[in-house]
């Protein structure tokens, strides 16, 4: 074994009776692990340091800091210096994540809150391994064998029947998208187990009577079943014993802003070609949140090959989705982001850019995603997805724009437009019937008010292509026929020549024909 490779011994903390952890005096950037062996055996948290990923097989923890559902009654316990307000780590839980590690082979195991140090806001050390870990984050998480996530947090296991904050945090969608293989730990009694809908769920037990894990995709696809049947070893043989059980961990089939978020993440993970993943990574965004706002692209810019310095999570996020979207662009992507949800509009500070949710946490682990729907005025994102469902279906955009963006967050890229003015008619239209009384027109997603197309160029405003609706395969949705597939940007003109995104429409594939290419240099 290589030098880089051979582990360094950090600390080591014996668990019987501790109070408080913390890596304070350990040197910054490494990759720390904790070593399974020695906690089973020893009841040791043992540290080891390594200059670079080690070859053996590890694990990696995905969980919520602050779950849903807080503990109560926890027997033994402790805290981590720097980050005491947040929830103590749960000796019987911590034991459980090691057994399961150890399940899966795994002889290392990698927790943010005990492998990172927390101290990065104080000056030197720690705010330098602060930085060199989110940047290294995704090379983590990526390497691992599996990840085992937690969504009740670290303090309680969950159970399937209950609804968690998982699938709302901004950092636990780069933990779902980057390693091999996840794995939920679930509070668990009924030994190995069958949850049967159209396929088939395993339920593997890891501690008899206690835990036991089930994989991830398997997971979201069940969840979109109000109910599945569950088959035990006690049932299975008796087939006049159907036993039922309720999955709402991830969320609720029986409330459909639920399945937003768990259709987006089955898209990325179902779809291998790099457009059609980054613009289901960016719709996944629009559905979560963070503490700060900066961390919603520190969170997903190892999904997509981007490396950001200066890390700071209260930074103005404006500045940091900037620097992301040039990045991105230099590197020759597509503007992937634009109009993943089209009826959310475009973010009103920078119109161009990716639309970033505010985020509402009630410090007890329920967190809301908000944006901006006029000066001043905010909306739930969830709220206003439920007004027109098709948006966020099982689609990514193909096609779209190639451009270049400035230091403003300006976006300048070239496409087919045409002249177009808001309609004099403010009826609130549906789109069919739009199309039966103003052919000829589209309607804007946001307002679901009609948009005249017009013959020449004699109006400030724009409709422009940015690309064209192409569904998922996927055996777990069936293809749906829609004869609107071209997205377009609803533009108007501002000063020195430049436009603004005031929203998208839909329109038929023919609907182009005859529009000219012309140069948008768009934001604001």
């Amino acid at each position: 074994m290589t030098a880089t490779r051979s582990p360094i011994r950090v600390a080591d903390f014996a668990i019987d009776g501790l109070e408080t952890y913390s890596l304070g005096s350990a040197s910054p950037c490494q990759y720390r692990f904790l070593d399974c062996q020695r906690l089973l055996k020893e009841n040791v948290i043992y540290v080891v340091a390594f200059l670079e990923l080690p070859t053996q097989p590890y694990a990696v923890v995905s969980y919520p800091w602050r779950p849903a559902t807080p503990a109560t009654n926890i027997s033994a316990s402790f805290k981590v210096k720097a980050i005491e307000k947040e929830p103590r780590i749960s000796v019987d839980v911590l034991k459980t994540i090691f057994i399961a590690a150890s399940f899966f082979g795994c002889h290392l195991l990698w927790i943010d809150k005990l492998c990172a140090r927390q101290d990065s806001r104080a000056p030197g050390d720690g705010k330098l391994d602060n930085e060199w870990q989110v940047q290294n984050m995704h090379s983590i998480y990526r390497g691992c064998s599996t990840c085992l996530a937690l969504p009740g947090g670290l303090s309680r296991l969950a159970t399937l029947d209950e609804r968690t904050n998982w699938m709302e945090r901004a950092w636990t969608l780069q933990e779902a998208l980057a390693p091999p293989a996840v794995n939920f730990i679930i509070d668990w009694t009924k030994g190995d187990a069958i949850l049967q809908h159209n396929a088939s769920i395993a339920v593997k037990e890891v501690l008899p009577g206690k835990a036991a894990v089930i994989e991830l995709k398997a997971l979201l696809e069940g969840s979109l079943k109000s109910e599945v049947r569950l088959i035990t070893n006690e049932s299975k043989d008796d087939s006049e014993k159907y036993l039922w059980q309720t999955l709402r961990l991830l969320g609720n089939a029986n409330e459909v802003q639920d399945s937003y978020p768990i259709m987006a993440l089955l898209g990325a993970m179902d779809h291998t070609n790099d457009t059609g993943r980054l613009n289901a990574i960016w719709r996944c965004t629009t559905m979560r949140s963070a503490k700060y706002a900066a961390d919603m692209i520190y969170s997903i810019m190892g999904l997509m090959d981007i490396t950001l310095t200066n890390i700071e999570s209260a930074k103005d996020p404006q500045e940091v989705v900037v620097e992301f979207t040039r990045a991105l662009t230099q590197k020759g992507h597509q503007a992937d982001w634009l109009g993943v949800a089209p009826n959310l509009g475009p973010w009103l500070r920078m119109s161009a850019m990716p639309l970033l949710p505010m985020s509402e946490d009630d410090g007890k682990g329920k967190t809301t995603a908000y944006i901006e729907v006029g000066y001043g005025k905010l909306a739930k994102v969830k709220d206003l997805l439920e007004k027109n469902p098709r948006d966020m279906m099982w689609w990514w955009l193909k096609n779209a724009p190639k451009g270049v963006v400035d230091q403003s967050g300006y976006l300048t890229f070239t496409s087919l437009a045409t002249s177009a003015a808001e309609s004099k008619d403010k009826t609130v239209y549906s789109e069919y019937r739009l199309q039966r009384d103003h052919p000829g027109s589209v309607i804007h997603c946001s307002s679901n008010r009609a948009w005249d197309i017009l013959p020449e160029l004699r109006s400030p405003h724009f409709v422009v292509v940015i690309g064209t609706k192409e569904q998922y395969l996927s055996g777990i949705f069936s293809s749906m026929v829609d004869p609107n597939t071209t997205l377009l940007m609803l533009v108007e003109e501002g000063r020195e020549g430049t436009f603004r995104n005031v929203g998208y429409a839909w329109a038929d594939e023919n609907a182009s024909k005859g529009w000219i290419e012309r140069t948008f240099m768009i934001g604001g």
